[in-house]
């Protein structure tokens, strides 16, 4: 089943590998990278686009699903990548909140996968896709390291981070060259999102 997802990409995977915690993600990280091994992190595998399947190791972050609670005066939840929408939309209903963007797939589809596609949905006119609307990422880089990224804040220091907030981000921000009147973009590496904002988050 993990050589498929919801659109018509078929490919089987090396492997698959269920981590139990985030923990769990630091060690395949770097085990990854020292071996040039592709990971292809995976949520619910509902995407159309065929980014949950791959000719390498299926990192299934399913189990990954935690929910914290809701800082209704920050509006924000932190959540974990294997959360659904529907439960996060559900655990913001509790406080009077949601969580506007809203996938056909949103019943079933994870925060991760949203996340990584920048999913958007029937809602996405008014209230735009998931970027805009993650205030922060913790995230297992390249190296196997850990780094926390928070939206308008000073990024970690890291060196798998120290090129990209020092040399690339400061080249595209405000590069009018780069920007485009899109409301959804998933394609590429959101690299007009993060030219416009000059934010971390937004390339992640």
């Amino acid at each position: 089943m993990y050589a498929e997802g919801a659109g018509i990409a078929r490919t089987l995977p090396e492997a698959v590998v269920v981590p139990r915690d985030a923990e769990d993600l630091l060690p395949l990280v770097e085990w990854a990278g020292a071996n040039r091994v592709k990971l292809i992190p995976r949520g619910s595998g509902s995407g159309m686009a065929g980014g949950a399947v791959g000719p390498g190791v299926v990192v299934d972050c399913s189990l990954l699903k935690h929910i914290g609670p809701v800082d209704v005066a920050r509006r924000t939840v932190r959540c974990g990548p294997g959360a659904t929408r529907s439960d996060v939309n559900a655990t913001a209903n509790a406080s009077g909140l949601r969580f506007p963007v809203d996938p056909s797939s949103g019943p079933f589809c994870t925060m991760g996968g949203m996340t990584a596609t920048n999913a958007s949905g029937a809602r996405t006119l008014r209230f735009g896709a998931t970027r805009r609307w993650i205030e922060s990422i913790d995230c297992v880089l390249a190296d196997g390291t850990f780094a926390a990224v928070r939206r308008d804040a000073a990024p970690p220091s890291s060196p798998a981070l120290a090129r990209i907030t020092n040399e690339v981000l400061p080249r595209w921000h405000g590069h009018a060259g780069l920007r485009h009147p899109v409301r959804k973009e998933s394609s590429g590496y959101a690299v007009a999102s993060a030219a416009e904002s000059g934010d971390l988050v937004d390339l992640l």
